[in-house]
């Protein structure tokens, strides 16, 4: 299937529909591909090349034409994952538990490294239109970024997902932008849509629903952690610079939530105050 996001021409069909759902057809295309991922189950998984241990147990490849990502467990690859110019290979060792979620995770990390280079930014977040605002809901996975979007969406009928777990951030004309990606979460809750960015909220859980300020420092530290990842180096100096001009043109802050309509005052009072803490 080809997938039309923004100006990115994707060529990616994936095997297993438990993290795709019909979002996919939201974005389908009849345009040529500029960018291949093919995704496929196998016996045996080969890589070669100079090798690098990875922080999170992965290991890089690098030969003179791939550079090769892979995960071993009990000796053998579970996954790798190969690049070559423009085309992405996904292999998933066939006695891999969760192959779905290794689809899902690696084609992800594939799109975070297209986008940057088209100068996007793909942040961990459920992004949602509340109020007629665009607004990101980031943090760590269970802190309950979907409970408070879909609390959200009782209060404000015309309230909406743009996208529940990786939403692309564009900066257009001065602006920045939050747009729908295929890539939505178990869910599947998206759109091909786009939206003016007026605020990022990062979600911790507390007893008293709270919004404060951040600094600067904590912004960069805080959209870094929650940036989804490119594994291209020369492209790490484009990426903060993207990040500073965010942190200084759209407002961001620490939000504690409580699982209750509180949450939501604390939001209508931010809102109401154009996302200044007067």
């Amino acid at each position: 299937m080809i997938l039309q996001i923004l100006n990115m021409s994707i060529d990616f069909t994936p095997q297993f529909n438990q993290y795709f759902h019909q979002q996919m057809e939201l974005f389908h295309s009849s345009n040529p591909p500029v960018y291949y991922i093919h995704s496929q189950v196998v016996q045996d998984i080969h890589v070669k090349g100079d090798k690098k241990e990875l922080n999170n147990g992965e290991i890089l490849y690098v030969d003179d034409q791939f550079t090769s990502i892979t995960k071993t467990e009990h000796g053998h690859l579970m996954y790798a994952l190969k690049k070559f110019d423009h085309h992405y290979d996904i292999q998933i060792n066939e006695n891999s538990l969760l192959k779905a979620e290794i689809e899902y995770v690696l084609s992800s990390r594939v799109f975070a490294h297209i986008a940057s280079m088209h100068r996007y930014l793909i942040l961990h977040a459920s992004a949602v239109s509340y109020q007629k605002q665009g607004i990101l809901l980031a943090g760590a996975s269970g802190i309950g970024k979907t409970t408070f979007a879909k609390r959200l969406m009782k209060h404000d009928k015309d309230a909406f997902f743009i996208n529940d777990d990786k939403p692309l951030i564009a900066y257009q004309d001065n602006v920045f932008y939050v747009h729908g990606t295929p890539w939505a979460g178990t869910q599947g809750l998206s759109l091909n849509t786009s939206k003016t960015l007026n605020a990022i909220l990062f979600l911790c859980q507390g007893k008293v629903s709270h919004i404060e300020p951040l600094t600067n420092k904590e912004k960069v530290l805080y959209v870094i952690e929650h940036t989804h990842r490119m594994f291209a180096e020369d492209l790490v100096d484009d990426y903060m610079r993207i990040v500073d001009r965010l942190i200084n043109d759209v407002p961001i802050f620490k939000m504690t939530t409580t699982n209750s309509d509180e949450d939501i005052l604390c939001l209508d009072v931010l809102i109401k105050k154009g996302f200044k803490m007067i």
